[in-house]
Parts: C-alpha cells; sequence; structure tokens
C-alpha cells in the first residue's frame, strides 16, 4: 500500500517588527559599515540617529573624537522620511578616510553634539534626551560632554 504525504504549506517569514520609538527621546546607533565599504583594520560606523516627535525637522552639529586625537564632525538634518512621526538620518560617521584602527580598538568620544531649528537659525536650541546603542563596538565610548 502506498500513502500519499503532501508537502507542508511554505512559510512566509513576517519582516522584522519595526523598534519601537520613545516620544522625545533621540536614539543614535552605530553599526559596523556594510562589507562593501568597510576597509580592514579601519573604523567608519553607520550611524542612524532617529527622533520620534512633533517636530517636522531638526538640525545637527556632531562630531566625533577617536583615541583623543582625530575628529570627524558633521552638520546634518533630521527629517520625516515616511509617515511616521519619526525624523531620522543615517550615514557613514565620516565621508572622508576613515579611521586607521578597527572600532574594537578604539576610543570613541563626542566633542560636540548640538541642535538648531534650521540652517539659518545661528541659535542653539536644547537637544532632545539621547540614547546611544551599539556603542559596545568600541574599546571604549563616551557620550555627550556636559
Amino acid at each position: 500500500m502506498v500513502t500519499a504525504c503532501s508537502a507542508p504549506e511554505p512559510v512566509t517569514p513576517e519582516p522584522p517588527a519595526k523598534p519601537v520609538l520613545p516620544q522625545d527621546v533621540m536614539i543614535v546607533t552605530f553599526a559596523p559599515a556594510a562589507a562593501d565599504a568597510a576597509v580592514a583594520g579601519t573604523c567608519n560606523p553607520f550611524v542612524t540617529y532617529q527622533l520620534k516627535s512633533e517636530r517636522e525637522s531638526l538640525r545637527l552639529n556632531v562630531n566625533y573624537v577617536f583615541d583623543g586625537k582625530k575628529m570627524m564632525g558633521s552638520g546634518f538634518a533630521l527629517i520625516e522620511r515616511e509617515t511616521s512621526g519619526v525624523i531620522e538620518d543615517a550615514m557613514q560617521m565620516t565621508r572622508f578616510k576613515p579611521y586607521e584602527r578597527p572600532c574594537s580598538e578604539a576610543a570613541l568620544s563626542i566633542n560636540e553634539f548640538t541642535c538648531r531649528n534650521s540652517v539659518e537659525d545661528d541659535a542653539n536650541t536644547p537637544c532632545p534626551e539621547v540614547q546611544f546603542k551599539g556603542t559596545d563596538m568600541f574599546k571604549s565610548f563616551s557620550g555627550i560632554p556636559e
């Protein structure tokens, strides 16, 4: 006697859920650079800035210091990319030459982290609370100076 077996129905995996962001808390996440952008023995992580807020945009000036000597910084805007109530931006830490040491051997600190309402606005505005994620990829990490 032959018994027919049917193959199980294919299961389509659910896409990963988007993280739930706290209101008015900026989340800054460090992640290794994509394989095609990473250069062995260097450090130039991908950094994502996200803020769930009523704001339409926020201008940031951020300067990072590696091992107390090399600064990488930029000014950029967080904007709403989709109708989610989240303003964000993501980029590699520098568009220039990466720091010539692996991130796991580098001490990273923040020299400047300031906020403005717009490019035309000369005065800084208070930044929201900031939480950092992915900092364990560095030998050590020092957050925003007081």
